[in-house]
Parts: structure tokens; C-alpha cells; sequence
């Protein structure tokens, strides 16, 4: 998947049960793609601000001040990027058979 700067325009859609239930069999199901949908969004965003931290460090001697906070980059929250994208149907998931794995 090719990741980028997840930035969502404001929607205040409410999102209630059965907008989840449309993209999902059940709310479980859902919960756990957006969960692990989230933990993904997180940790790009993690890489992505490391990386960002250490070109500013490189660049500067100064110690880690405001105004270098102000050159990093603003995320949307993990969370809510992945609703956005599930209730969107841009997320793909599959099921491992759990015959499989009760051997």
C-alpha cells in the first residue's frame, strides 16, 4: 500500500452501528480492522517523525526547542484515520481459517 501524509478533511458524520455494520459481518470484526488499521497509520507516522527529527538534528546544533517543533509535521490521530478509511471502504482485509489453526 502506498502510504502518505494521512490528512482527512473535517467530517462530522456521526458514526453509529449500523454505518459499521455495512462494511463488516460483525462490530467485532470491525473493531479489530480499524485497531490494527490504527496501529499501522501510527507507526508510519512514527517513522515518518523520526525521520523528520533527524534531519532537523543534523541540520542544527540547538537543542530540541519549540521552534523546531513548529518544522514537523501535523497528523490526523491513528484512530481516526482508520474509521475514515474503513467506513470509505479503502481498507482490504481477509480471514485465516480457523480450522487450521486448532491443529
Amino acid at each position: 500500500m502506498e502510504e502518505k501524509r494521512f490528512k482527512i478533511e473535517k467530517d462530522d458524520r456521526k458514526i453509529g452501528q449500523e454505518h459499521i455494520s455495512q462494511n463488516a459481518s460483525t462490530v467485532y470484526e470491525a473493531i479489530m480492522v480499524i485497531a490494527k488499521r490504527a496501529r499501522d497509520v501510527e507507526n508510519f507516522q512514527k517513522r515518518e517523525l523520526d525521520k523528520e527529527i533527524e534531519a532537523l538534528a543534523d541540520k542544527t546544533d540547538v537543542t530540541f526547542t519549540e521552534d523546531l517543533k513548529a518544522d514537523l509535521p501535523k497528523y490526523d490521530k491513528s484512530e481516526r484515520v482508520a474509521i475514515h478509511e474503513f467506513l470509505d471502504n479503502h481498507l482490504e482485509y481477509k480471514y485465516e481459517d480457523i480450522t487450521k489453526l486448532k491443529k
